[in-house]
């Protein structure tokens, strides 16, 4: 089971790469978040049964709808791009991952600062993920991490600590 479990894994990370490599012909295509999904569905129907779920392609605006899935937009250079994509095996794993990538290849300072807070956030709060411990406690664990990061960055009209006291 966990030799399948990692196939999953090791296929959709292909995908990825896959995507990756193809950047500069999916930027060329006024659709370019329908090839992001099309790349990918060819990696998963014939590495695997197909894709796990719905792939989402969301590039640019898109990114900040929950669950993008029409991928009718373009992929634009400078745009971020926010990828959840998992193929299903034969064994009818399915692996899960999600990624956001600069289109460009790099990202500018304000994606790099962004990126790396977001980052920081997760780890804190798989640092707090331990049996017993509530939902709760992990989501605490992250966003005490986002409310300094845009505290820090002149973003809240109140203190981090006072942002976190209206969530709870």
């Amino acid at each position: 089971e966990i030799a399948q479990l990692r196939l999953a894994v090791e296929v959709t990370a292909r995908g990825f790469d896959d995507i990756v490599a193809d950047l500069p012909r999916i930027i060329a295509t006024p659709r370019g978040e329908r090839a992001v999904e099309g790349v990918f569905h060819l990696r998963a129907r014939t590495d695997g049964n197909g894709e796990g779920y719905d792939t989402i392609a969301a590039s640019g605006p898109h990114a900040c709808y929950l669950h993008w899935t029409r991928n009718d937009g373009p992929v634009v250079p400078g745009d971020l791009i926010l990828i959840d994509a998992g193929v299903e095996v034969d064994s009818l794993y399915t692996a899960d991952i999600t990624r956001t990538l600069p289109v460009s290849g790099a990202f500018t300072p304000i994606q790099r600062r962004v990126y790396e807070a977001v980052r920081e956030a997760a780890d804190a709060g798989f640092a707090a993920a331990r049996p017993g411990v509530t939902f709760r406690s992990v989501h605490e664990a992250a966003m005490a991490v986002i409310a300094a990061r845009v505290a820090e960055w002149g973003l809240l009209p109140v203190t981090a600590e006072e942002a976190l006291d209206g969530d709870r």
